[in-house]
């Protein structure tokens, strides 16, 4: 996401290739990315394809964008929550691009957890082991007993298992390694 960003910022892209540059990120996540795009300041947000986003909708508030501001340059992802324009659950990597010393922009990418979880999964660690992802609260993103992954709320805010509420973890009767 980021080297799509600054190649966006480098080279003042117009829309089109702007879009041909996120299509190409997207291509190469291994069909882990559902959708990639640049959002500006100015409340403008260019897609891999095109997408029509109410008139309400304003980028520059949503808290992916503000963390990736905030992060200064940093990816961040964010925590599983649901999809304004798909209604599925997704996680988003951003990171702001700065160009002159000045914000340019937020690239963007989102996953869905769904495809995370085939991901996880399909990782054969050994016989006696499996894997499972943990956001930076140590809550449970991907788990093979689905009893432990996110769901959505009727209110539409995620509910999460904290890793320290499984018993089998909780009472360090399995280790747990984290790797990025």
């Amino acid at each position: 996401v980021r080297i799509a960003g600054s190649t966006i910022a480098a080279i003042e892209s117009d829309k089109p290739t702007t879009q041909k540059i996120l299509q190409i990120a997207r291509e190469n996540s291994e069909g882990a990315v559902y959708e990639a795009y640049m959002a500006y300041p100015e409340n403008v947000t260019i897609f891999t394809q095109e997408v029509d986003l109410p008139p309400e909708f304003d980028v520059t508030k949503r808290d992916w964008y503000l963390d990736a501001v905030a992060a200064g340059g940093k990816s961040i992802c964010t925590a599983p929550y649901i999809d304004y324009l798909t209604g599925k659950m997704i996680v988003t990597v951003a990171s702001a691009v700065f160009k002159d010393g000045s914000l340019y922009g937020v690239a963007g990418a989102d996953l869905y957890v769904d495809e995370l979880i085939t991901k996880c999964e399909s990782v054969s660690v050994s016989d006696n082991a499996y894997s499972m992802l943990l956001d930076s609260e140590r809550n449970i993103l991907v788990h093979r007993n689905e009893d432990y992954t996110p769901t959505a709320e009727e209110d539409g805010s995620t509910k999460f298992t904290s890793v320290s509420d499984v018993p089998a973890y909780a009472n360090n009767e399995q280790p747990i390694d984290s790797v990025v």
